[in-house]
């Protein structure tokens, strides 16, 4: 999907999304409203649109990668709708002398949820397409937790097309054994390797750790070469 076709189409999504979050919070706090209230809901359904599509645009909302969305791309979302909120109150309380705090408050939750939502189903449907690629991709045990074995495990999990599919994790940190990363296990320490290959059935072992000395590779190795897997680093 080309920028322009993306950008048209979140924006419209975005748009059907704030008009419904207020008039749904008016509705469920007045179901018969008079006209009165009908011209605060229009005002107000004005003001959220307006300063939600400006707030979207100075957090890039519309610019942002949601395939590989995170906790920083919520944030962002929380961000923008709190300010949309914080403007649209002023502007009520301008036009009204009031503020509908109880409308805008089911709105910002409507917001925040449904806006959400969207962006991270992307994420979800990649995530779906990826698993069933992943059936033809080499079982890998990626040793070391730290700082470069986390990052190349999500590079390879978020991979469609390699061939590579991390399963196990090995560490020598006793405090890591058990743990859990992006959803896979850490098995147990280097000496855990030739059952761990057996056990998961793995293809390929990388050495994840920059900071080993000579002496450390070289007992990983002889761990590793006790096995029919080929080693990378």
């Amino acid at each position: 999907m080309s920028y322009r076709k993306r950008l048209t189409a979140l924006i419209l999504i975005d748009s059907a999304i704030v008009l419904s979050a207020i008039y749904l919070s008016y509705l469920i706090l007045h179901p018969e409203m008079s006209v009165l209230q009908m011209g605060t809901l229009l005002v107000s359904a004005i003001a959220l649109l307006g300063s939600y599509h400006v707030y979207a645009f100075v957090y890039k909302l519309y610019n942002k990668v949601w395939e590989y969305a995170s906790v920083s791309e919520l944030i962002a979302i929380v961000k923008a709708v709190s300010l949309t909120i914080v403007t649209t109150a002023i502007i009520q309380l301008i036009f009204f002398q009031d503020i509908y705090v109880r409308a805008l408050a089911i709105s910002a939750m409507i917001l925040v949820l449904f806006i959400g939502g969207s962006r991270f189903s992307w994420r979800m449907v990649r995530n779906q397409l990826i698993k069933k690629q992943q059936c033809n991709k080499k079982k890998t045990l990626i040793i070391g937790v730290g700082a470069a074995g986390t990052m190349l495990t999500r590079h390879l999990l978020n991979k469609a097309d390699g061939e590579l599919l991390p399963v196990a994790f090995i560490d020598d940190d006793c405090n890591k054994q058990k743990l859990q990363i992006h959803g896979i296990n850490v098995v147990g320490d280097t000496t855990y390797i030739p059952a761990a290959v057996t056990l998961y059935e793995i293809e390929t072992i990388i050495i994840a750790i920059p900071s080993l000395k000579k002496a450390e590779v070289k007992r990983i190795y002889e761990e590793c070469s006790k096995t029919a897997a080929k080693v990378q680093i």
